[in-house]
C-alpha cells in the first residue's frame, strides 16, 4: 500500500491533532466512525483514490445488542482508522486484508461514489464539511512532523 497507508496515517494523526472539534467528533476514534470514515474517503478520493468503497455494517447480538460500524474497503483490504474503539489491541489504523476483526458486522452498504454528491441532509453535510476542513488544516502541520 505504501504511498497510500501513509496518506491514511497522516489523516489520521492529523485527526487526532485537531483541536476544538465539535462532538462527537472530539472524542475521536469513539462514536465517529461513519464521519470520519467518510471524511476520510473524501480525502483519499480527492488524492486520486478512486476505487476505494465506504462499507457500512452491523451487528445484533444474541442478547439484543445493536452496533453499527463504517470503514472503507480496497480490492479486499479494509482501511479503518476507528476500530480502536471496540479493543484495546487495536492502537490506531487498521490496515489488513484479514477479515475477523470485522466479520462480525453484517455489511447494509457499500458506497464507492463519494457522499458529499449523494447526502442530502444539508446540516450533517455543513457540519461533515467543517470538520473536514478543520482536519485539512492540520494535514500540512501534521505532514512535517510525521514519521511513519
Amino acid at each position: 500500500m505504501g504511498e497510500l497507508e501513509e496518506q491514511i496515517r497522516l489523516f489520521y494523526k492529523a485527526i487526532l491533532n485537531t483541536e476544538d472539534l465539535p462532538f462527537p467528533y472530539n472524542n475521536f476514534p469513539h462514536g465517529c466512525c461513519q464521519d470520519a470514515s467518510w471524511i476520510l474517503h473524501r480525502y483519499l478520493f480527492e488524492k486520486g483514490y478512486t476505487s476505494i468503497d465506504l462499507v457500512g455494517g452491523e451487528y445484533h447480538g444474541d442478547n439484543g445488542e445493536f452496533m453499527s460500524h463504517v470503514w472503507l474497503e480496497l480490492d479486499g483490504t479494509i482501511i479503518d482508522i476507528t476500530y480502536s474503539q471496540f479493543i484495546d489491541e487495536v492502537s490506531d489504523v487498521v490496515i489488513t486484508e484479514n477479515r475477523n476483526l470485522h466479520q462480525k458486522f453484517i455489511e447494509n452498504y457499500r458506497y464507492r461514489k463519494p457522499y458529499w454528491e449523494t447526502y442530502t441532509d444539508g446540516h450533517t453535510s455543513d457540519l461533515l464539511d467543517h470538520f473536514y476542513n478543520n482536519v485539512i488544516e492540520n494535514v500540512n502541520v501534521t505532514r512535517q512532523n510525521y514519521e511513519p
